[in-house]
């Protein structure tokens, strides 16, 4: 037999060690992970052949007879059967296991497998010999010594292992204990995982401003549960605080804003109106008179006494509700409602519940209710599971830091990572390549990703969304004289009603011109259900063509466009980007090297030689380093748009793919724009107008190289809302994540250094 060499044990090692001991293949601890899987073969040989010189020494020397040796056989077929069930014992797998010090792969048979796997269900009592309390406490403790203690039983003092010590019932002899498993389980959760960052421990977490999709790597597809908490208020007499869904906090009616909303719907139906159908026919016109009139004539019609809907138990008095029992409250006075995720970022505020603390904790209680009541696991056992967090592209470096303590310190996950939005989003999509347009509903973000890396560069990120749509689709109906007189936007069962006929209604189709006859439901919990009709003309396609109208929206007195800045640097961290700037800042002080000026507006102009007249970077070494440590954004490659005027979506996404490095690469994501997030995918029509729209503001001599805009709305026939968290269970499989994954007690040791050190972008 070959010999075959682990952790520099051969074969002829196992040999000679059998043959030294005589230990039968039962005694002898097969399991070790010094031992290998092609020894138990030549091992239970050797043991045979010395089983049978030991038997015939005793015959020679006791004078046995032929009928004697026939007895015998029969004693050896007594002996093979027991060596069978020895075999099966002998059947090792490979199985990772985790401590303090890392993962690492070792040898174990089924029987200790089942074993420790029943530890981490707990609940039972069992027995465990002293061979496998002796390898679980060399293999969690990684200590060469079998450390004993005392443990007084029946007045006698018998020793075991020292891990046991605490969960041991009783002794059975001196190599057999009697163990609860349940304390057992909770000792090892917190010590081991099996299998690091296999998919069936791993949840996939992706918090948006509307929705929080979460599931198990393994999942077809996550939980959507809606991103909100209602917490009850400490005083009745106290301010109440409730997070809109759909009005903006500076959002308010004046004549100024009802003249630019005017405005701004001429022009959009405008552009709507000079585009040809597809036949080349023009858009039949429709009269706003025509529509108020039969809106105005519109009643409702009863359809059921009971919706079947119900309002949200609160009887108990929880403290908090989450998600749709949080929108369900038919007295939402006694509760404060907080939506902790705004534009991609922590929705921090001066009001009450706006602290990061709180929003913190917010987070904290809505994923934990989440794992607990749709993937039933408990939450004393995430210490078993690893989680992956998706975050935007344009991200805040000391949010992120504090995420991954609420995952690793607060919730107990044994091992998590972050990774972006968009390169989960290529994942999902399997594609390598490609501008990805993620159109939420606080938000805009467009990205290029290349070979799963999102440039830096291209990142821009726009402060409208789905939300926007839905509240200009509120005022054209209005505007229309919606015939469902009592919906109030402020209410919460109504917003839900005005998301679901945007959904149902809009659309960015050119050939679906002319009225529309609609019909819609109102139904409220324990109420009956009525059905409206109402007449609508162009409102279902302007509020969508809002995204490339956004002066429509009303934005007004806020950033509107952000970008990727560089790191401000973190006390955690000493060796960040700042400092890596300043010390290499010294090598480069040479007459011939390219100097980066900053911008009066706080960005990274283009890189200009040094002019002789002008102070040399030798001269002044100490401003330069002043001048790099000051918060710069990265230097963009095309600066043929502002980046602080209010961007439409098609220009978004041209001001995106400019920004790339190459003609090359900027050819090939006009090839691969893939459109993911709930705001725009679901709209018929949405991929020829995007396409459309792009297209014409291409310069003439790219139009040409470029063979085709495909856009990409559904890929593999997956929502597209769900893309990014699919990409993130995609993750989960790949062989190169084992090596990103940080720790509870790693995290907790080093912090904000091994985020750096291991985020699968440049942090």
């Amino acid at each position: 037999m070959k010999d075959i060499e682990f952790c520099h044990l051969s074969v002829g090692d196992v040999r000679r060690e059998a043959q030294e001991t005589e230990a039968e293949p039962g005694l002898w601890c097969p399991y070790h992970p010094k031992h290998i899987r092609g020894a138990e073969a030549e091992w239970e040989t050797i043991w045979r052949e010395s089983k049978q010189k030991k038997n015939e020494k005793e015959r020679q020397k006791k004078g046995i007879t032929e009928d004697d040796e026939e007895s015998e056989e029969d004693e050896a077929t007594k002996v093979t059967k027991t060596m069978d069930v020895d075999r099966e014992d002998l059947q090792v797998d490979p199985v990772t296991l985790k401590n303090q010090h890392g993962s690492y792969p070792v040898w174990m048979n089924q029987r200790q497998i089942k074993k420790l796997k029943s530890a981490r269900s707990g609940g039972k009592y069992d027995t465990m010999d002293m061979h496998t309390a002796q390898f679980i406490n060399v293999e969690l403790e990684r200590n060469p010594t079998q450390r004993q203690a005392e443990v007084k039983q029946d007045g006698e003092k018998k020793r075991c292992p020292r891990f046991l010590e605490k969960v041991i019932v009783r002794t059975v002899d001196q190599v057999h204990f009697v163990i609860d498993m349940e304390k057992l389980g909770r000792l090892f959760s917190c010590m081991t995982n099996w299998q690091i960052g296999e998919p069936e421990a791993t949840i996939v977490i992706h918090p948006g401003s509307y929705w929080l999709r979460i599931g198990r790597a393994i999942d077809p597809f996550p939980v959507s549960v809606p991103h909100v908490i209602a917490r009850r208020k400490k005083a009745s007499f106290g301010q109440r605080h409730e997070d809109g869904i759909l009005f903006r906090t500076k959002d308010g009616k004046n004549q100024s804003k009802q003249r630019h909303m005017e405005e701004c719907v001429s022009k959009v139906h405008k552009g709507i109106t000079e585009r040809m159908t597809s036949s080349g026919q023009p858009r039949e016109p429709v009269s706003l008179s025509k529509e108020q009139e039969f809106n105005d004539a519109a009643k409702p019609r009863q359809l059921d006494e009971d919706s079947g809907m119900v309002w949200t138990d609160v009887q108990s008095n929880p403290e908090f509700l989450v998600g749709e029992k949080a929108l369900y409250l038919e007295k939402p006075e006694d509760y404060n409602i907080h939506w902790p995720v705004r534009k991609g970022s922590l929705n921090i505020h001066k009001g009450i519940g706006g602290s990061l603390t709180s929003v913190l904790q917010d987070l904290e209680s809505i994923w934990s209710t989440a794992i607990e009541n749709h993937l039933s696991i408990p939450r004393q056992d995430l210490s078993e599971y690893n989680a992956i967090l998706l975050i935007p592209d344009i991200y805040h470096r000391p949010h992120i830091k504090e995420l991954m303590n609420v995952l690793l310190v607060r919730m107990g996950f044994g091992a998590a990572l972050v990774h972006q939005e968009s390169v989960c989003a290529s994942y999902g999509s399997g594609l390598s390549s490609a501008c990805v347009v993620d159109v939420g509903d606080h938000k805009t973000a467009v990205t290029c990703v290349e070979d799963g890396i999102s440039h830096r560069n291209t990142r821009i990120c726009l402060a409208y969304g789905g939300r926007d749509i839905t509240r200009c689709f509120t005022w054209l109906l209005e505007r229309a004289r919606f015939p469902y007189i009592e919906c109030n936007p402020n209410r919460i069962m109504d917003t839900l009603l005005l998301i679901e006929l945007k959904e149902t209604f809009c659309h960015l189709d050119q050939d679906f011109d002319g009225p529309q006859l609609l019909a819609f439901h109102v139904s409220f919990p324990n109420q009956p259900t009525f059905m409206y009709k109402m007449n609508l003309g162009e409102e279902t396609m302007i509020a969508p063509m809002g995204l490339f109208y956004p002066e429509i929206f009303g934005i007004q007195g806020e950033e509107v466009t952000f970008t990727q800045q560089r790191n401000q640097g973190d006390p955690e961290d000493i060796h960040d980007e700042i400092f890596l700037l300043q010390t290499q800042a010294q090598p480069q002080q040479t007459p011939k090297a390219r100097v980066g000026t900053i911008s009066p507006e706080g960005g990274e102009a283009a890189p200009t030689l040094p002019r002789s007249d002008s102070p040399s970077v030798q001269s002044h070494p100490d401003t330069f380093i002043q001048e790099i440590s000051q918060p710069v954004i990265s230097r963009r490659i095309s600066s043929s748009q502002e980046p602080n005027r209010l961007l439409g979506l098609d220009q978004a996404v041209h001001y995106s793919i400019d920004s790339c490095a190459s003609d090359e690469t900027k050819k090939k994501m006009y090839g691969n724009i893939l459109v993911v997030g709930g705001g725009i995918s679901f709209y018929q029509g949405a991929t020829e107008m995007l396409r459309h729209r792009i297209q014409s503001l291409m310069s003439p001599s790219l139009s040409k190289s470029v063979e085709k805009i495909e856009v990409i709305c559904k890929t593999k026939d997956l929502d597209p809302r769900l893309i990014c968290w699919k990409g993130g269970s995609v993750l989960a499989c790949l062989d190169t994540t084992q090596e990103l994954w940080i720790h509870q007690l790693e995290w907790k040791k080093h912090g904000l250094k091994v985020l750096r050190e291991r985020a699968p972008f440049v942090w």
